[in-house]
């Protein structure tokens, strides 16, 4: 038999989670220079979760002391690790201008390709004669080898596929980007 004070006991719920997000960065993002240890991605999370009444939870995947180098190197595989995460955030660039790194140090770390569009040629009988090169340049994705047309986004493969375009704005040695 159940007494009265074990009926009446609430048996906690966990919070249903709405979204995941996966958050790379440097010290700043870690939280590092907070008094609180407040962290972007813990208020975020927060922030998310207050505005839009659903549990969102981010998850810090940032280093204090990395740069945009650092931060490319491991993307892929801690990205793997959180295949239910929809939003992937990054914050990240103070650390390069203490190391004096030039702005192009910190692109060739990202290791995208450009590359002329491969073309297979095919016989009018459909037999396979080999490839070629078009004029159309392509940005090939270092870690999962997709093309995109670099004047359109558009990949390669899959058409229905594109790249977000955001504005980018130079001041002085400084680039910014719009979003």
């Amino acid at each position: 038999m159940i007494s009265s004070e074990e009926s009446t006991r609430v048996t906690p719920r966990r919070a249903r989670v709405y979204g995941l997000l996966a958050c790379q960065g440097d010290s700043l993002t870690f939280g590092s220079r907070d008094p609180d240890a407040m962290s972007y991605p813990l208020y975020l999370g927060r922030r998310l979760s207050e505005r839009h009444r659903q549990t969102w939870v981010a998850v810090n995947f940032a280093v204090p002391a990395d740069g945009w180098a650092e931060i490319w190197r491991r993307n892929y595989m801690e990205l793997l690790s959180v295949p239910e995460a929809g939003e992937v955030c990054l914050w990240a660039g103070t650390n390069d201008a203490w190391k004096k790194r030039s702005f192009r140090e910190v692109i060739t770390a990202c290791e995208g390709v450009l590359v002329n569009k491969v073309v297979d040629l095919i016989a009018a009988d459909r037999t396979y004669e080999g490839q070629t090169f078009a004029d159309e340049l392509h940005f090939v994705c270092p870690w999962h080898g997709y093309e995109y047309d670099i004047k359109t986004g558009e990949c390669a493969g899959d058409r229905k596929l594109k790249l977000r375009k955001y504005e980018v704005v130079r001041r002085g040695d400084d680039i910014f980007v719009v979003i």
